[in-house]
This record gives structure tokens, C-alpha cells and sequence, in this order.
């Protein structure tokens, strides 16, 4: 038996928004709704530098994203130090940096991360269904964005978005 990959259904092109305004926006309104402080006493720590440009966002995709691997850096960091989230405008791009200080992915099993309902072995005593990271990767890849990671198991995850600057 054989499988075809289904094909996805672009996404309209989104307007041009302000980037710094709506990063800006989309961070604050998680600080203060969800994380601020969070359960255990922890909170978002947000970082802007750089001129802000325009980028081509969807918002709803964005904050998806963004909630998603907030949630992600508090929950495999119970009790560690607060999460950190820098957002940096360049000449050519924005880049966006989540990172937290917890549990970290093993090495052998960081190819497998973005995944469908792939979970880490050392997170599987946390709720989740493993389809989080793969769904904010298909959310990036239509808005033109990348992601990536680095980690290391019981020092942290850091994860960095990147947009290009629109013209």
C-alpha cells in the first residue's frame, strides 16, 4: 500500500502588518491573559530590539504559534528559571527566539521533534498529544517562515522563528 501527501490549501495572503506592533501585541496579551504569573510564580520575559519593519503575518496562524511554544517552554520547565522570548528586526528579517530552561530534548530523537504526534521520551510524563510542533512548523511554512531548535537535555530548548521583512 502507497500514500500520497495530502496537499495543503494555500492561505490568502495576509495584509501587511506592523510587525513590532502586533509582536508586541500578541506577547502582551499572552503575558497578562495566560502566563502573568504563571501557576508557579514564573513569567514571560520579552526582549524587542531593532528597528520594527513590516512583515507578512496571519495573525491567528501567529498567535497559534506563538501560544503553542510559549505553553511549550513553561510546561517542560516546571519550577526553573522564566521563560525568555527576544524578538530582533534586521536589516532583511525578523527573528523570534523562545527559550526555556528545562527538561531539553534528547540529541538522537531532535530530528523527529516537528514530527506528527511525535513525543520526546523524556516528556512523556507531561499532557500533550505530540501534534503541537508540527502543526506552528505548517502554520510557518505558510506564512513564509522558518523554524528551528537547538537543546540539550536538563539545560533547555531554545526555538527561533524567523520572517522575512516584507517590501
Amino acid at each position: 500500500m502507497h500514500f500520497k501527501k495530502k496537499k495543503t490549501t494555500p492561505v490568502t495572503p495576509p495584509a501587511a502588518m506592523k510587525a513590532s506592533d502586533e509582536f508586541k501585541f500578541i506577547i502582551n496579551e499572552l503575558k497578562t491573559g495566560s502566563f502573568e504569573p504563571y501557576i508557579d510564580g514564573r513569567s514571560l520575559h520579552l526582549t524587542v530590539t531593532g528597528k520594527a519593519k513590516p512583515v507578512f503575518i496571519d495573525q491567528h496562524l501567529f498567535e497559534a504559534v506563538i501560544l503553542n511554544l510559549t505553553v511549550n517552554a513553561f510546561k517542560y520547565s516546571p519550577l526553573k528559571k522564566s521563560p525568555q522570548i527576544r524578538v530582533k528586526f534586521e536589516k532583511s528579517e525578523v527573528n523570534i527566539e523562545i527559550e526555556d530552561f528545562g527538561v531539553g530534548v534528547p540529541k538522537k530523537e531532535q530530528e523527529k521533534l516537528f514530527s506528527n504526534f511525535f513525543r520526546a521520551s523524556n516528556a512523556r510524563s507531561f499532557q500533550g498529544s505530540g501534534l503541537g510542533l508540527s502543526i506552528a512548523k505548517e502554520y510557518l511554512t505558510r506564512m513564509s517562515g522558518t523554524i528551528s531548535f537547538t537543546s540539550k537535555v536538563n539545560v533547555g530548548s531554545c526555538f527561533r522563528i524567523k520572517f522575512p521583512i516584507s517590501s
